[in-house]
Order: structure tokens, then sequence, then C-alpha cells
């Protein structure tokens, strides 16, 4: 993994400083990332709109997001670790975010998921000599802070490249939050894992205004 992010900032740091991209002072754009662990995947289709703060680098953004997690993971079930491995979560939330431009183009941001819905499948599991639990992602999602937070949220922290069209390439790692619920007749009560995830995205303008003082 950490080969495979050095590979990505080598790549972005060879790109010609002569391209250098200017902010536009209003921008809406469309993503598409795609990120895998420890057979566990995320993936995601950002939709935004980005305000670059007058006379500064400084980008500050909101919009809506949808991502699938999928695979397997562990969580703890009735004070037993045990893993799930038929997930399959589809969100759409709200995000908010911000990032820093340097003049060659180089990028550094963050965005976190706020609010939204979760769709996923319900799972059958037996747990140590438990009887069987039924679990399902939490339907409605909240950002709260750490094992407070509902449903499934996703994190991003990035660098990046702005190439002269403000087409954006970017590579990171994706914090991504999930909440299940699970009942039986030991238990009924909920559980949250979270998963760090490398990660890599394209943003393409698909809305840009004049450039930024």
């Amino acid at each position: 993994m950490k080969k495979q992010f050095g590979l990505l900032v080598c790549a972005i740091s060879l790109i010609s400083l002569n391209i250098q991209a200017q902010l536009p002072k209003h921008l809406v754009f469309i993503g598409g990332s795609a990120g895998y662990y420890n057979q566990f995947n995320v993936w995601s289709l950002p939709v935004g709109y980005q305000y670059c703060i007058p006379k500064t680098d400084i980008q500050i953004m909101g919009g809506v997001r949808q991502t699938l997690g999928f695979g397997q993971s562990a969580f703890t079930i009735n004070k037993q670790k045990t893993t799930i491995d038929d997930i399959s979560n589809y969100s759409v939330n709200l995000m908010i975010g911000a990032s820093y431009q340097c003049s060659f183009g180089g990028v550094i941001g963050f965005n976190i998921d706020l609010a939204g819905a979760t769709f996923g499948t319900r799972s059958y599991k037996t747990v140590g000599k438990d009887p069987i639990y039924s679990v399902k992602p939490e339907t409605i999602n909240v950002l709260l802070g750490g094992d407070n937070d509902r449903g499934s949220l996703n994190s991003t922290f990035y660098i990046g490249y702005r190439f002269k069209n403000n087409l954006l390439l970017q590579g990171g790692f994706a914090h991504y939050g999930m909440a299940y619920k699970y009942s039986g007749r030991a238990a009924d009560s909920r559980s949250i894992t979270f998963v760090n995830v490398p990660y890599i995205q394209v943003e393409y303008p698909l809305w840009i205004s004049k450039k930024a003082e």
C-alpha cells in the first residue's frame, strides 16, 4: 500500500511545472474514485460546487456524494469479533470540504460527509456459539463524531494536481465508517467500524466561471 501511494506521489511530482492551473472563482465538477484495501472496496461519485476565496489559493466546496462500500470487514457483535463478508452499502450524502492549491498546480485537501441515507443488504450471521443474528446497515447517516456517527459516512484526505483545463487528479485515503444494527436472541444493539482505504480520483469540470483574483 505504501509503495503504491509513493508511486502516485512521484507521478504527480514529475508533471511539468510549466503547466500552471489558474483557479476559477466558481467551478462545478463531477468525479469518480475507486479504492481497495484488505478485501474491502470504496467507490464514489461526487458532484459539487467549488468557490475560490478571493486573493487566496484556498477553495471551499459543497456537494453530494454517492458511495458504494462492498466486500468484507470486521465488526463487534454482542462483544464478539466477527466478519461480515457480504457487505454492500450504497449511500448518498451531503458533503463539504476545503483545499489549497500551490502556484504550480499541486493541491492538498479534504472533504467529509455530513448526512444522508444508506441502502444496504441484510445479512444473517452466527457469532461464536450464539444463535443466528440479523444484521443490516443503519439507513440514516449523520456525522456526530467517532463511534457516535450514524450510518455510512465517507471522508477523504488527498493530494493532487490540477491541469490547465481544471481536470483534477488526486490520490489519498478514504476514511469510511459503517454502522450496523444487529438483532438476535442474545442481544439487540449496534456496531460501528472504520476502514482506511487508499484511493485515486479524477474530477472533471462541468461549469467554470471567471478566474479568481
